[in-house]
């Protein structure tokens, strides 16, 4: 019964704000009314009531105190507009339930003044629960996927603001609802991904009753009701998708850079990005495949953003202790270091250098040596390495193996991305910073291999995201599969369950 509730909510036609005379004049004029009647007490006393008696979002309670507890949603109109946009919340992955609509409906039908404060009560948790959604705070995605999830210093500042101090200000105006949903508006994520999913959540959960239940189950039209999604809908693993990856890019920077570059873990891809310069969405210049992490937990690659401030050519590679404990001395302890001696590989300790095969493997502890490998066609990190400092090692670099990019699972690495046409990667970034030539860049790779680096003049912003259902073109859905089971992960903390994904469709 539960969900039969839930599924007619989302199948409510938006509600808008034309559908009936907004306040103008009259809203100051009912304000000033309410604040000076001989009620005022007694609503105030109402509203006290109320508070003690709903366990309301944090801030609500200091909200009330710091206006005597006067209600603030007095004027003609305010209700609907907040409730317009309460019922729209769906489309960012809401359900009715997270916002308590369905008892906001029903009170809206009383004429009690209890039930008026409770209400105006309830509009305003449902105001602080919707801007906590939006400012990225529902979960930290940091403890749920830990050490696999970097937010950036932008992030961690806006979810560092609680949703009842940035909207002190809106709620205490002379036109509170006006201000409230300009407040919410400027909290959604800026990317066109993010406004593409979500009208792929809007069509997705624009179905027809009809095609979930039997007609003797359905509710009947005046049932003012929200209900969720009922896990037999065809739509169902789809709309679960649409809401987790939603609630991924609210964790995300606002601003990427009018240049930079995004790899999107799970679809193994790297794009280069470049707005027009008119605001408009960046378009990809640069698309290539990738190679990503490992599933396995110590190679996974992590969300981050980082810039990347030195590219460098035909870079020598010095394992870290995990890899050297993992693989090399292994590896040495095989053939007597005589693998590592031919990839040109060397070890050094105490200021001494020292050919591996002279090595006692068999007593070597990992992080006893500074092992490394001399850069060539041979080096781990092949010819080109595109440097981001960072203390979890990630980088983009060639390969040695480009036959790697054939298969069909190229979760590969131990953590970085590795990009299929780095030549290409490497002219668009230093014909972008340091007014390469075209072509310049790709020339060193080709040619003779010497080891440099070059500095960026500017540096160049790096987005590693993860998402697993995309906006493809002409409305379409792209999903990709979920490799390190992250899906699962936030579906628990978000308490979603998370059908079988089957066949999404990719039309909408």
């Amino acid at each position: 019964m539960t969900r039969l509730r839930l599924a007619a909510f989302l199948l409510l036609p938006l509600a808008t704000a034309a559908q009936g005379p907004l306040a103008t004049a009259d809203t100051s004029m009912s304000r000033l009314s309410a604040a000076s009647s001989p009620e005022g007490a007694p609503e105030a006393d109402l509203i006290v009531r109320a508070l003690e008696r709903t366990d309301v979002f944090p801030g609500v309670e200091e909200v009330y105190a710091s206006r005597d507890h006067a209600p603030i949603w007095t004027a003609p109109g305010d209700a609907r507009l907040l409730l317009a946009r309460f019922e729209d919340a769906r489309f960012d992955g809401l359900t009715a339930a997270d916002l308590d609509l369905e008892r906001l409906r029903a009170l809206g039908a009383s004429g009690d003044a209890a039930d008026r404060a409770l209400r105006d009560v309830l509009l305003t948790d449902a105001v602080l629960r919707l801007a906590d959604v939006l400012l990225g705070r529902r979960v930290d995605p940091e403890q749920i996927h830990e050490g696999h999830w970097f937010l950036t210093r932008e992030a961690q500042r806006r979810r560092a603001t609680p949703a009842a101090t940035r909207f002190r200000e809106p709620l205490a105006s002379d036109e509170p609802a006006r201000a409230v949903l300009a407040a919410l508006d400027a909290l959604q994520p800026r990317h066109a991904e993010y406004h593409a999913l979500r009208q792929r959540l809007r069509e997705a959960l624009a179905v027809d009753l009809s095609v979930v239940q039997p007609a003797s189950a359905r509710l009947p039209d005046s049932a003012a009701v929200y209900p969720e999604v009922p896990l037999q809908r065809p739509d169902a693993a789809k709309i679960a998708l649409l809401r987790l990856n939603l609630e991924r890019w609210r964790w995300l920077p606002d601003d990427f850079g009018d240049a930079h570059v995004l790899v999107n873990v799970p679809a193994t891809t790297l794009w280069l990005r470049e707005t027009s310069g008119d605001g408009g969405a960046p378009e990809a210049v640069l698309t290539m495949d990738a190679t990503i992490g490992q599933p396995a937990p110590a190679w996974q690659t992590p969300v981050l953003s980082d810039p990347i401030r030195t590219v460098s050519f035909f870079p020598t590679w010095t394992p870290t202790i995990t890899i050297q404990r993992r693989e090399i001395i292994p590896e040495a302890r095989l053939d007597g270091g005589q693998s590592l001696y031919e990839r040109g590989f060397t070890v050094s300790r105490g200021g001494r250098t020292m050919d591996p095969r002279d090595v006692d493997w068999e007593r070597a502890r990992a992080g006893q040596y500074r092992i490394t490998q001399r850069g060539g066609p041979l080096g781990e990190l092949g010819r080109v390495k595109f440097v981001m400092p960072n203390p979890h090692w990630i980088l983009i670099h060639d390969t040695n193996t480009p036959e790697e990019f054939d298969a069909d699972e190229r979760a590969l690495s131990h953590g970085c991305v590795r990009a299929a046409d780095p030549g290409a990667l490497a002219d668009a970034i230093l014909t972008r910073t340091n007014g390469w030539a075209d072509g310049r860049a790709s020339g060193l790779i080709e040619g003779a291999p010497r080891t440099q680096g070059v500095r960026l003049r500017e540096r160049f912003p790096v987005h590693i995201v993860y998402f697993t259902a995309w906006p493809g073109e002409d409305g379409t859905l792209e999903t990709f599969e979920d490799v390190y089971g992250r899906d699962a992960e936030l579906a628990a903390a978000l308490g979603l369950e998370l059908p079988a994904r089957g066949e999404i469709a990719s039309a909408p």
